[in-house]
């Protein structure tokens, strides 16, 4: 999909702050694999979400968060012959503290993607997540920790692009795994620190004439702070460090990311700003910087919300592109948007206009119907 008139693979999509996209592959993640009985609610992060999120959300981030239910319980069951969908939620409070766990089994075999054919795909997808939380006097202790596993079996789907084609030889196999873990410490509800741990393991296979299997791994430490020192401004700031593995039948690529990065946000109510920065260190390539600049408020007569913001941001080829394209170079883009939105009792009208200048676009270039080869692309303007 395209967000903010940019693709796919632009836009950071997350599961509860964690990275969905594939280092073993090109583009957005399936969202099939989300079990919607498993989600809270959506959020949808734009302006300052490049620098503490990644400097590869170009456009912006889509986080969605799971369920954690602190007291009572869910249950649902439904299905069928060809579709299964069962999800439970249960949270109970003690002297210790508060505890959660969420429990969901997804199976769906009822059709296929691409309409014309007989062949249905499957979907397969389970979660468990726990939860604990304990108060203090004036502190507060969350620890959260989840298991994600899906898996899909799509009939007329390119292996290289994931995009759905009319040849019934193309079928692709897709296994993920995911594990994060969260230890989030809130003093006196001015400081906030949160250590966090991801390990995504990924396996695609091409079962059709031309057999291929690809691998790929991505690990993340991160330690993040949040000050708030006043009731209009906060202060985030933090270290990351993420690993990246891409592997084949014929070859391997891996890199790492170190980074460091700050954002500040001051709101005065009816207007505020907010900028941030961020720095990338990046194996095999070059130092990275961006930053974001926002200002917003509200006009005191007609209540028009107003937008001004500057971007910047970069996406280094991701070691699947670089496995056979390995002098691939990272992806530049500079972002300039303006908008407008007027709320009325019933609705909220928006107008937004937004300028994006990417250099070094990375796309796939098809040799013959069955190869071919990502390359950059030296400008273009959106």
């Amino acid at each position: 999909f395209f967000y903010q008139g940019l693709d796919s693979n632009m836009t950071k999509i997350m599961l509860d702050g964690v990275s969905l996209l594939d280092p073993s592959a090109f583009g957005a993640p399936n969202l099939n694999s989300i079990n919607l009985n498993d989600v809270d609610r959506i959020e949808i992060l734009t302006g300052g979400s490049a620098t503490l999120h990644g400097s590869d959300a170009m456009s912006g981030v889509i986080n969605i968060i799971t369920r954690s239910i602190t007291d009572g319980g869910v249950v649902s069951i439904e299905g069928g012959n060809d579709y299964q969908n069962r999800f439970m939620s249960y949270g109970w409070t003690t002297e210790l503290g508060s505890f959660s766990i969420n429990s969901s089994l997804k199976r769906d075999q009822r059709q296929s993607a691409l309409e014309g054919t007989s062949e249905k795909d499957l979907y397969e997808t389970d979660n468990l997540s726990l939860s604990y939380a304990h108060h203090f006097d004036n502190d507060e202790l969350v620890i959260k920790g989840s298991l994600f596993n899906s898996y899909f079996d799509l009939d007329n789907t390119d292996f290289y692009t994931g995009k759905l084609i009319d040849a019934t030889t193309h079928n692709l196999t897709v296994k993920q795994e995911l594990l994060s873990v969260d230890y989030t410490i809130n003093t006196t509800h001015r400081f906030y620190t949160t250590l966090h741990y991801s390990s995504m393991y990924l396996e695609r296979e091409s079962v059709d004439n031309y057999p291929a299997l690809y691998t790929g791994k991505r690990q993340v430490f991160r330690v993040r702070n949040m000050i708030v020192p006043t009731s209009y401004s906060s202060f985030v700031f933090g270290v990351e460090k993420e690993i990246q593995e891409a592997s084949s039948q014929w070859s391997s690529k891996d890199f790492s990311i170190n980074s460091v990065y700050l954002n500040a946000l001051y709101d005065y109510g009816e207007w505020g700003f907010q900028w941030g920065g961020r720095k990338d260190l990046i194996s095999n390539v070059t130092d990275q910087n961006s930053y974001n600049i926002s200002i917003f408020g509200t006009l005191p007569h007609s209540r028009t919300h107003v937008l001004v913001s500057t971007k910047t941001g970069f996406r280094a080829a991701s070691p699947f592109e670089s496995l056979d394209s390995p002098d691939l170079e990272p992806e530049y883009s500079t972002s300039y948007e303006t908008s407008f939105t007027q709320p009325f009792s019933f609705l909220n009208l928006g107008l937004s206009f937004q300028e994006h200048h990417i250099e070094n676009l990375i796309e796939y270039v098809f040799i013959s119907e069955f190869s071919g080869s990502y390359t950059n692309v030296s400008g273009e303007t959106v």
